[in-house]
């Protein structure tokens, strides 16, 4: 646009608004979840949306979200990064690579989340966005939160961990 228009006609500033910078309702309810979970010990984790082929059987994705067969994830023609070829269909591919990291690094006590979007392949059967059928449909896009936690449980008032961290600990 900026080409056509001409460059000389974009200015310095920005332009006038008339609206006050709130956050939307959804927005405050991800920063409270994200200042909960800090509170609570948790680092927040920012992976990539591009994920390796190699990740496609290795989790059970979202019912009625990601489909069957080859098809079902969001493949590019083009990635920015050689070897990432798929949109993510989890947040967990991410999350494990950031704990193998982790443990790569001498760090055992290690508790992250995540919040962003998954992707899945959209059939012709869904509405389309697009009305030029000779283009692929739009990928079908969610809003998605991920956490996990390794290594010792620590208790209030102790210096120490005194026992591994179990499924009741994430789910309190």
């Amino acid at each position: 646009i900026a080409r056509h228009a001409g460059y000389e006609k974009i200015t310095t500033e920005l332009p006038a608004s008339n609206i006050a910078g709130e956050y939307q309702p959804s927005e405050r309810k991800r920063r409270a979840l994200r200042r909960a979970l800090v509170a609570s010990g948790f680092n927040e984790a920012i992976s990539f949306s591009f994920i390796d082929a190699a990740h496609d059987d290795r989790f059970e994705y979202l019912p009625n979200f990601v489909g069957e067969g080859e098809d079902r994830f969001v493949t590019l023609s083009n990635p920015i990064i050689e070897g990432a070829t798929r949109m993510r269909p989890t947040l967990l591919s991410g999350l494990l690579d950031a704990v193998r990291h982790n443990f790569n690094h001498g760090t055992r006590d290690v508790r992250l989340f995540e919040t962003g979007r998954v992707f899945a392949s959209s059939s012709f059967q869904d509405n389309l966005v697009t009305t030029n059928k000779s283009l692929s449909p739009l990928p079908k896009e969610r809003e998605a939160f991920a956490l996990m936690a390794t290594g010792g449980a620590t208790e209030e008032g102790r210096a120490g961990a005194t026992r591994e961290l179990d499924f009741y600990d994430l789910k309190g």
